[in-house]
């Protein structure tokens, strides 16, 4: 994409490999403009506000395959609490649509970043939608990862469909900034009460989850998702959800509560 400044170096990106393997677990086809773009660009933050999965990354909070684990989850607690309900009715859409869509980005304020699979044009495309957490809307905002990028971020689409209110304005950066050291070294000690906070270092996810956000922290290398919550203030249900996720995650049903 010509008009997209990289700044860093970028040292490692998804293979044909990796592409087919995250396809298979995922059960879909991945459009090609999403395969060019990270097949380039690989690991990084696009235009000052958006991250996109990519398929076998080291850093959780990045890979593909994880983090469409906590989003689907998500996009299912939004909808069994109601939380997007007005804008179903008003856009005369169904639940089953909102279930169906599937993840592959998110912005820096929480809000996910959709392809509607059931819509794949004659180029292998999905349509692109934002799910706002805050509006609770979902916007059509691309038809492609390129018009994406091109239409919806640098050329500033984002005002018109994305606006921020009270008369302002996006002003986006036409950069990718890429990660070049997103994890620390397998060998670093990490002390999870001291680093929960660092994303760098111990990523975290906001899960909504029977009416509140949880903050969770996984670590595949411990096989154990840890949840900063008070254990009291659980209940059966939920710890049953949290082993759920953990076992997307991290392949194990572990949950360590911390404050």
């Amino acid at each position: 994409m010509k008009n997209l400044v990289i700044k860093g170096h970028i040292t490692k990106t998804p293979n044909d490999d990796d592409l087919q393997l995250v396809e298979q677990k995922l059960q879909f086809l991945l459009p090609p403009s999403y395969k060019n773009f990270v097949k380039q660009y690989g690991e990084g933050l696009l235009c000052g506000l958006f991250l996109i999965y990519v398929p076998n990354s080291e850093d959780e909070n990045i890979d593909l395959f994880k983090k469409y684990a906590f989003e689907k989850n998500i996009i299912k607690e939004h909808i069994e609490s109601g939380y997007w309900n007005n804008f179903i009715e008003s856009q005369e859409l169904s639940k089953q649509w909102f279930l169906s869509l599937e993840p592959f980005g998110s912005s820096e304020n929480g809000d996910i970043l959709c392809w509607d699979t059931a819509k794949r044009d004659q180029s292998g495309e999905y349509p692109i939608y934002l799910l706002d957490n805050e509006q609770s809307t979902a916007p059509l905002v691309a038809h492609s990862m390129d018009e994406f990028v091109e239409g919806f971020c640098i050329n500033q689409k984002i005002d018109e469909i994305y606006p921020i209110g009270h008369g302002q304005k996006w002003d986006l950066p036409n950069t990718f900034e890429v990660f070049e050291h997103p994890n620390p070294p397998a060998s670093a000690p990490i002390n999870i009460e001291n680093e929960v906070d660092n994303p760098y270092k111990y990523p975290s996810m906001n899960l909504f989850l029977q009416g509140k956000m949880v903050e969770c922290i996984p670590h595949s290398e411990e096989g154990a998702l840890y949840v900063k919550l008070d254990e009291d203030k659980t209940n059966e249900e939920l710890i049953k959800q949290l082993k759920e996720v953990a076992k997307e995650s991290v392949g194990s049903d572990r949950v360590i509560f911390i404050k």
